[in-house]
This record gives structure tokens, sequence and C-alpha cells, in this order.
């Protein structure tokens, strides 16, 4: 588990909120106004979850017979609310009768037994030396086990140019200023040993059909490049990982782009400069 800063905990969350904000683009980011991003953003998740919905569920975890009646509760809970969403798996914590629930349609949460209460946020344990965020091993396995799962030949990957020393997952929007700035700095992490991974994670329509059209292009890496220097491409679609880019980035609490990733599943934050993305990674 994560020790915590002893700074504070309202004043680290708004640290990190913010330099997230200032670093990364927004999902309502737009040239339009902001109804049109509001309307636009939430024109291209209900695209998602009507995607989402049409595929066979998967297979839902739940360890125990305690678990599985906490996973009925809070399912039926949620639909008695109006809120239908796919659970992937429930685990108890070590807050007693807490248990932490992750979906493909929304980031995970933490329920109470009777899953009458949905709670989205940490939860820190206190009372040792060091406080502890015991949420943050929860998310950082899950997305472990979720990047790893997610197959590369559907991603645009980078190489490194030596020995690979660390690999990073980089969910990125063509029309992201900040994606860009990340993308100007590939050579210089690849040269540094760094593998980057790039996954498709559309802001917007506009931004959907741009992904869309570079995922399902013959040459996948080229359409990327085209579209990374503001080029356009031939508009296509396809049978592509977009949507299911889409659908994980969600489910992981991606907010906006670039959402950095390193391979223990830890996110690094949005757009980093070189020198500091490498000291996160270790080298």
């Amino acid at each position: 588990m994560r020790p915590f800063s002893k700074a504070p905990f309202t004043t680290l969350s708004v640290a990190l909120s913010l330099a997230m904000l200032l670093t990364a683009c927004s999902a309502n980011a737009d040239s339009n106004d902001k109804q049109s991003n509001k309307n636009n953003t939430q024109t291209a998740q209900s695209e998602t979850v009507k995607t989402a919905s049409a595929q066979p569920t998967q297979t839902i975890i739940a360890d125990s017979p305690e678990a599985q009646q906490v996973l009925d509760n809070v399912r039926n809970n949620l639909k008695k609310s109006g809120i239908d969403i796919n659970i992937l798996s429930i685990k108890p914590t070590a807050v007693d009768n807490i248990y932490w629930v992750s979906s493909s349609d929304m980031a995970p949460f933490f329920t109470d037994k009777q899953g009458k209460h949905v709670i989205q946020g940490q939860i820190v344990q206190v009372g040792d030396a060091e406080p502890v965020d015991i949420s943050a091993k929860l998310m950082q396995d899950f997305a472990k086990d979720k990047l790893a799962a997610e197959p590369i030949t559907d991603m645009v990957v980078y190489p490194a140019k030596t020995d690979t020393k660390a690999v990073i997952y980089a969910f990125t929007d063509a029309t992201c200023p900040y994606c860009q700035r990340l993308h100007q700095d590939v050579p210089t992490l690849n040269e540094a040993g760094v593998e980057v991974r790039y996954l498709a994670w559309p802001r917007n329509p506009q931004a959907l059909t741009i992904m869309q059209s570079v995922w399902c292009a013959p040459d996948r890496k080229s359409a990327f490049e085209k579209a990374k220097n503001g080029g356009q491409n031939p508009l296509a679609t396809c049978d592509s990982a977009v949507n299911r880019h889409t659908e994980l980035g969600f489910s992981l609490g991606v907010q906006g782009t670039p959402a950095v990733f390193d391979e223990q599943g830890r996110q690094l934050g949005g757009y980093l400069p070189p020198n500091q993305l490498l000291s996160e990674l270790g080298l």
C-alpha cells in the first residue's frame, strides 16, 4: 500500500487535481463554446456506452458468496436508480463491510455491504506512523492487469532505441495540444530506453472520427503520425479498438488526455516533461 505525504490531504488532493488539469486536455475541450463542449462529450460517451452494451457481458469476479451478495445488492440498487453498468469485479477492502467495485463503464468505486452507497475517491488508513491510501493499491493492481491484457497489436507502439528499461501506456487524442507535446518527446523517451504504447481516447465526436480513421488505416502508424501533425487521413470505419480503448480509459478513471500509466498500473499524470517522466520511471 502506498504511504501518503504528511501534507494535509485536502491540499494534496487539490494540488494533484490542479496539476492534472494544467497538463492534460479535458474531455470537454473543443474549439466551440462550453455548451457545445458538454454536448459533444455527452454524445461521444453515449456512443461508447451503446457500443459497450452490444458486446458480450464480461465475466464478473466475486471470490466469495458474501462478495456475490454485495455485488447483487449494489447492482440491484443501481438499477432502481436508473443506473445500468457492467460490473467486472468486487473485492473486500481493509475497511470492515466496505467493498471495491470495478466496472467497464466508470471508474472503480467503493460500496457498503448493503450496496446502498456508491463512494468515489480515496480511503486513507490512519493510526500508524504514516497514513496509507488503501485505494491506491487496489486501483494500481486493477490498471496493471487491464493494461497488460490489452493486445499490443491494437496499439500504436514506439519501441525503445536501446534495451527496453520501461514501458508507458498513453491514452491519447490527436486533437489535444498536450498529446502533441508528449509525442514530440517520444524520440527522447525512446533513446532513454522507454517504449511508448498509445491507446485511443477521443474526447469528442470530431476526435472520434479522426481516431477511427487512424486505427482503421492500412498503415496505422503512418496515419497516426499524420494526424498528430495536423494532417487529415481518409475517412474510414472498421471494427477497431477505439471504442474498447475508450471504455478501458473510463474504467481506469481517465478524464483527459494524455493519461500516462506505467507497467505497474500507476497513473503518472498528464503531460510531463521528459526529465520528469524519466524520473517517475526511475530512469
